[in-house]
Order: C-alpha cells, then structure tokens, then sequence
C-alpha cells in the first residue's frame, strides 16, 4: 500500500493539552486538502487545509443559535389523532 506523505508525520496542532483542533502554521496538513467546488470554496491560502478549523479563517463553532429565553405558546388548535 502506498504512503501519502502528507501523512506521515502529526498534524502538529495548535495545543495538545487542551481540546483546540487549529493547526500550526507549519502543520503538513496546511493547504494538504482537496478543492471541491460548492463545498470548500472558502479555504485561506493554496488549497483547503486538511482538518476540523481553517487555518487564518474565523474559528466556527458548533452548536444552535437558537434564542431559547423566549418561551413559545403551544398551538391550542393542535389535538393527537384518534383511533
């Protein structure tokens, strides 16, 4: 089997003692990505870095952004089917 050499060595992240997937400037996996249009048309530098966190573009985070303070009135209209 061969061997991508983009691979063989680690990632080199930005922190390994804390959960932070950025990659170091000098990680193998900058700009080791694939460009495919309408998925990665937002990469920063040659091509796509190849992980979690773009390097140079802002950090995304996970999750909803939902305003959950507003409580929301139920639908009195809405009854369950019957047998």
């Amino acid at each position: 089997m061969d061997k991508d050499a983009r691979f063989s060595q680690p990632p080199r992240q930005a922190s390994q003692s804390i959960p932070n997937f950025t990659l170091q400037s000098d990680s193998p996996a900058v700009d080791a990505g694939a460009i495919i249009p309408g998925i990665t048309d937002d990469f920063v530098g040659k091509k796509p870095d190849i992980g979690a966190y773009e390097r140079g573009a802002p950090i995304w985070k996970a999750g909803s952004t939902l305003n959950t303070t507003r409580k929301q009135k139920l639908n009195p209209s809405f009854s369950l089917p019957s047998d």
